[in-house]
């Protein structure tokens, strides 16, 4: 039903792009929550360049974070480190 309703709003072309890079974040969430790693991380992915885009860095933290997570969901070891060392410097950096 969440994943129903945040792609309605990924569709609307006059949503802002800080508006798309959070409701697929949010949606690859749920994607992730159900299993759907594949659509999780084509959702984080988008949402990772929206935010790099916008300069976001704090959104770019926890969508790598999430992008973590879910490769370490598939045994991705590799891009779960590199996602996972990505984020904790933007977070670090942050304060």
């Amino acid at each position: 039903e969440g994943r129903r309703w945040l792609g309605r709003l990924l569709d609307d072309p006059r949503a802002p792009e800080s508006v798309l890079a959070k409701a697929l974040n949010g949606a690859g969430n749920l994607a992730l929550a159900q299993g759907d790693y594949d659509d999780a991380t084509l959702r984080h992915r988008a949402a990772l360049r929206i935010l790099r885009r916008l300069g976001d860095a704090r959104a770019m933290a926890g969508t790598l974070s999430n992008l973590g997570l879910g490769a370490s969901d598939r045994g991705d070891w590799e891009t779960a480190e590199r996602c996972f060392a990505e984020s904790l410097s933007l977070f670090e950096e942050l304060g």
